[in-house]
Formats: C-alpha cells, sequence, structure tokens
C-alpha cells in the first residue's frame, strides 16, 4: 500500500507528495519513493503535514475514481449523478479533503480509452488520493473487487452506445476467404505492419497499459478478419501478448466489441476474385464490407534465406509453433538486431541504398 505524506502549506520548492519518511519532494509512483503507514500517519499528526495519501502503480490491483464537487457543503447533500455512481460501485467511499467531493476507491483496472469527464476522474497508476478516513455512510468498509461494474461505468462514460453490437449502421461485413495464415501476413506486411508484428510478438513498449496494448492488436485484426468476435478472439490467444486476463469472458468480449466498433474492414480490390459467399451467390468486391479501405499493396514472401543464419532456425520453429507469417517472428527480431548493432555496420540495402 503507498502510502506518503503531504505538506499542508505549500511553498515554491513544494512540487509533490512528500513522504513520512524522507523530507523531499520525489517523482510519484517509485516503490522505493513509498513510506511505510506508521511512518505517513506520525508524520501527518506530528509534522507541518496535511493527511496521508494511497499511491496507484501498475503493481497493485487498486483503481480510484474521484467525484469532484458533487457535495453540498451548506446541507451535505450528494448529487444525484454521484450517489449512483457509489451505489453502482459498491465499495469502500470516501469524503475528499475538501468535503465537497468523494473517492471511491476498489480494486479494478481501469479500461482503456479516457478516465476524466467532467467531474469524474478514474485512475489506477500514476496518481495519488490524500486518504481522510472519513467513510461515507451506508458504504463499504472493505475496497471490494469492481471490475465489472468499473467497466460498465466506464462503457457509459467514454464509449458509443451499443458496443456489443458489431454492426454498423445495420450493415455486416462479408467473409473475405482470406484464412489465418493469409490475415497475418497481410497484415505484417502493411503500413503498421511493424507495429502489428511487435504486438503479436508480445512488445507492448509505446502503450500506456496491457489493455491498451491489447485494444490495438484486436482492432489490426478487426480490420482484416472484420466483425468476427470468435475469430479475432482466437488469433488473439495466439500472439504474444495472451495472458490469463484474456480468458476472462466481460474483459475479452468488452476489448473486441471496442475494436470491432471503431474500426474499418478490409475489402478485396477490384482485381481480385471474390468468392461466392457461402449460399452460392456472388457478390460486388465494393460493397463486400461495412467501409471501404484501400488495399494495402501486395508483398512478396518475406526472404527468410536474407536472415543470419543463427537467426533462421528461430524464425522457422517460430512460424510452424504460432501458425503465424515468418516476418511476425523476423521483423521484432530484426528490430532487435538492429538496436544492438546500432551505427557500428553499414548496410547495403540494394545497389546504391546504404544505411
Amino acid at each position: 500500500m503507498g502510502l506518503l505524506a503531504r505538506r499542508a502549506t505549500r511553498g515554491q520548492g513544494d512540487q509533490g507528495p512528500l513522504l513520512a519518511r524522507v523530507r523531499i519532494s520525489r517523482p510519484l509512483g517509485r516503490p522505493r519513493d513509498v513510506g511505510h503507514p506508521p511512518e505517513a500517519r506520525k508524520a501527518a499528526r506530528d509534522g507541518d503535514l496535511d493527511g496521508i495519501g494511497f499511491v496507484f502503480t501498475e503493481s497493485d490491483p487498486f483503481c480510484g475514481v474521484d467525484l469532484d464537487a458533487c457535495v453540498d457543503p451548506k446541507t451535505g447533500e450528494i448529487a444525484s449523478w454521484a450517489s449512483e455512481i457509489v451505489r453502482e460501485l459498491d465499495s469502500y467511499t470516501e469524503f475528499s479533503p475538501s468535503g465537497t467531493g468523494l473517492h471511491v476507491l476498489l480494486r479494478a483496472e481501469l479500461p482503456p480509452e479516457g478516465n476524466r469527464r467532467a467531474r469524474i476522474e478514474i485512475y489506477d497508476r500514476g496518481r495519488f488520493f490524500t486518504v481522510t478516513g472519513r467513510r461515507l455512510r451506508g458504504t463499504s468498509h472493505l475496497v471490494e473487487e469492481r471490475q465489472e461494474q468499473l467497466s460498465a461505468l466506464h462503457d457509459r462514460l467514454f464509449s458509443p452506445r451499443e458496443r456489443d453490437v458489431p454492426e454498423r449502421q445495420g450493415k455486416v461485413a462479408s467473409d473475405n476467404s482470406l484464412d489465418d495464415a493469409e490475415v497475418l501476413r497481410k497484415a505484417a506486411s502493411a503500413a503498421n505492419g511493424t507495429r502489428l508484428s511487435a504486438l503479436w510478438a508480445g512488445d507492448r513498449s509505446g502503450y500506456a497499459s496491457d489493455s491498451e496494448a491489447d485494444l490495438a492488436l484486436c482492432s489490426m485484426l478487426a480490420f482484416w478478419v472484420g466483425p468476427d468476435e470468435a475469430r479475432i478472439s482466437s488469433l488473439f490467444s495466439r500472439s504474444g501478448l495472451m495472458r490469463e486476463k484474456w480468458d476472462r469472458e466481460d474483459y475479452r468480449r468488452h476489448t473486441i466489441a471496442r475494436a470491432i466498433s471503431r474500426a474499418e474492414f478490409y475489402t478485396p480490390a477490384k482485381d481480385e476474385a471474390v468468392p461466392p459467399t457461402r449460399n452460392g451467390h456472388h457478390q460486388d468486391a465494393e460493397t463486400s464490407v461495412v467501409a471501404a479501405h484501400p488495399t494495402p499493396p501486395e508483398a512478396t514472401a518475406f526472404p527468410v534465406d536474407a536472415m543470419p543464419a543463427p537467426c533462421r532456425p528461430l524464425i522457422e520453429e517460430a512460424t510452424a509453433s504460432f501458425g503465424c507469417a515468418p516476418e511476425l517472428v523476423a521483423l521484432p527480431m530484426l528490430a532487435t538486431l538492429s538496436s544492438a548493432i546500432g551505427t557500428s555496420r553499414v548496410v547495403e540495402i540494394k545497389g546504391g541504398w546504404r544505411e
């Protein structure tokens, strides 16, 4: 539990939370900056401090919902919108230091795409809440597990309506006949193929959270396979991002629904053969998807033989094991090798082109 103490009066040099144990401001969220509860309480009691607080970090299971300016300072009456959220989350709730807001603490992970709207803010990392201990009467004494409730609240606040229906304007994308290996090959060859390859290999760097990375990969897969929840789920489960949380149906369906709702879907070019539908009828390639999208240029097979000899067996084994295109393994490997080599070597890509 990340407890800290804060100065009651801020001077020009006070830029952040002050720890009970170390009287110096430090960046928020590092484990070494966290004081022990007795020290924090003693500092709040005896020093020039006005309380203790909880630091939300990636390593803890907690989340905080800040409901600002929802308590009438004269009557103590709580705004109806805030009362509804408190009832829905049904976890430990206390008054903020000002007495005009509420803090709800729960065990949950903040879903991707948004955490602030009007007088509502939600955090699960990189922020601290001052803890008053003034529990709102009628709320739980415990910090409860409330992932489902938080996801539902987040969906209402930050997401378009009816995300569980993976359709756009009543239309459904048709089968583009690509098998999984072809989908992965085309995806890796597209303009954002490097990013997809990194995600497929389990590289989450560049994303604010694991959930953001999950959503990004699902969105890329949705473009190629259309609004097919089962297929997106199946492909994702073969990627390096696969983790225990993906087995949770509420999280999996919520993430895929988000991806489908914001995706445009791949359609074969006019000169690509469009196979008959399952009932034997032919269809027009231009109308076979919900939203047309420029078709990425066709790419030749990845030249595994051009890779360094020690890398080839690993690429072939990983490709066979994952059932994916070789470039999904080779491209992250090339990125790693280039970082290791740095600028110590010159590579001639083709005649006259050197890097």
